[in-house]
């Protein structure tokens, strides 16, 4: 039973007044809600996500679909990255491809695994460059 139960909703539906709760015309207290005068005896019927409150909440954190800006600044990234890793890959053979063919004599006194560090280095700095900080890899 209920004796002068009154409630505060506000929390669920944003009305800054108390509501009567009474066997007859509004039995239901929903989680979330706080009482603010009398005093009542509860059964819960549902609670976490299937409270009233829980279906709200579930609703609100559907994940967002990506707007066309996002979808072509992703495309964009990949692209970039393609674009960038191309580039390195083809920097680390040329220099590879000068140290073991052409051997230009200011490359004499440099082992082949120092000058492919170098080269990885440098490719990956490529990489590193050409993808803008703020822009998401994908």
């Amino acid at each position: 039973g209920c004796d002068g139960l009154e409630i505060d909703e506000s929390a669920l539906t944003g009305e800054p007044d108390d509501v009567e709760k009474n066997l007859e015309s509004d039995p239901f207290v929903l989680s979330g809600c706080t009482t603010a005068a009398g005093s009542g005896q509860f059964v819960a019927i549902a609670v976490g996500n299937h409270s009233q409150w829980g279906v709200i909440k579930r609703s609100l954190e559907k994940e967002q679909e990506q707007t066309p800006l996002q979808e072509k600044l992703d495309d964009m990234a990949a692209m970039i990255g393609y674009v960038g890793m191309a580039a390195a890959a083809a920097t680390f053979v040329a220099m590879m491809f000068i140290k073991l063919y052409v051997k230009p004599d200011y490359l004499a006194d440099v082992s082949i695994f120092s000058h492919a560090l170098d080269a990885f280095i440098i490719g990956v700095t490529i990489v590193v460059v050409a993808v803008p900080e703020g822009l998401p890899l994908a």
